[in-house]
């Protein structure tokens, strides 16, 4: 959660010529419901359904570059399928500017909604503790400290022989 998995995905995409996807707003549009409302609704193991449905579905495309949503990378067989068919990329970025984005963005997020400045560190806490195992399996690991300011070479840098 906000590493810029959009800002970064729109970059590349744009640079090599593919086509974008978000996955988040894949599954808004094909649900027709937000995403704190899938939620809220059905639950997260609904929602991880649809991520699960989602992928297997953007993997059947070519000349794309999708952004996953942090849970999608974090389920070890997802991540499997991911790296079976593409170059999957790692944004890393420590845990306090984490927190920094998450509670200065206006983006609902189910998994932090209603937690406090405290809460919040928790929650980024046990979830890298658990996820930054299987997020440091994938192809590329890139700090996404300024991503606005990637340049077209570095990009090309990252992704040679890889695409």
């Amino acid at each position: 959660m906000g590493v810029g998995k959009t800002t970064f995905g729109k970059k590349i995409a744009k640079h090599i010529g593919y086509k974008f996807i978000d996955t988040d707003k894949f599954i808004v549009e094909k649900a027709n419901s937000s995403i704190p409302e899938i939620f809220e609704n059905k639950g997260e193991l609904f929602f991880r359904k649809l991520e699960e449905e989602a992928l297997n579905k953007l993997l059947q495309e070519d000349n794309v570059v999708i952004a996953t949503g942090g849970g999608m990378g974090a389920n070890e067989t997802l991540l499997d399928k991911m790296l079976k068919n593409g170059t999957v990329c790692y944004l890393k970025l420590d845990e306090k500017s984490i927190v920094n984005r998450l509670v200065s963005s206006t983006s609902s997020r189910p998994l932090i909604d209603g937690l406090s400045f405290e809460e919040v560190e928790k929650k980024v806490e046990q979830l890298l503790s658990k996820r930054k195992p299987i997020y440091e399996q994938a192809n590329i690991i890139f700090p996404a400290i300024n991503l606005k300011g990637v340049s077209k070479n570095r990009i090309e840098e990252l992704f040679a022989n890889k695409l």
